[in-house]
């Protein structure tokens, strides 16, 4: 089954979680004794920006609402079509390249955030659970681009399966030669 989603918004990306140490009320880091080695450790707090919680959670109401009614995530691969960060233009953008975008040109944005590494993990992350049961069963990603646009967003088409219905592919030997 196919689906569209779009996002609106400026695209969010996801760093790894931070980590503290915790500090008890004398100001000193907490210490404990681990169980398995019997060493004395600190106390670690790890934790997500809570920017980064709350664009998590819209992209989850956001998906839930063009989702079809009674939908069940998908428990088999999932093909990731096509996946669009729309980015808004700079203000230091010449009028013709503003021009360009605005007929529907594509202009690559080749600056941070990273595509795969922290785009597309914010955003596999958040449907976990509503679009598919976990963000391990992503099995082909076919076009992702980073981009400008004049409607900033996430477009995301999705091809998915269920355990029960999707077909099998005749596997490739490593030994023998590949069809160019």
């Amino acid at each position: 089954m196919k689906l569209k989603f779009f996002f609106p918004g400026i695209p969010f990306s996801k760093q790894s979680v931070r980590a503290n140490p915790v500090y008890g009320r004398d100001g000193n880091p907490v210490v404990y004794t681990d169980k398995n080695s019997g060493k004395r450790k600190v106390l670690i707090r790890y934790h997500q920006p809570k920017e980064i919680t709350d664009q998590e959670n819209n992209i989850r109401a956001m998906a839930i609402s063009q989702l079809p009614p009674a939908f069940k995530p998908f428990d088999g691969p999932i093909i990731v079509c096509r996946l669009d960060f729309v980015f808004p233009p700079l203000k230091s953008f010449p009028k013709i390249r503003l021009m360009n975008i605005a007929s529907g040109s594509v202009c690559y944005k080749t600056t941070k955030p990273d595509l795969n590494d922290n785009l597309c993990k914010g955003l596999f992350d958040a449907l976990e659970g509503i679009l598919y049961l976990n963000d391990s069963q992503i099995c082909e990603k076919i076009s992702t681009r980073k981009i400008y646009g004049m409607t900033p967003g996430i477009s995301l088409e999705v091809e998915g399966f269920y355990e029960h219905s999707y077909p099998t592919f005749k596997p490739i030997c490593l030994t023998e030669e590949l069809p160019l």
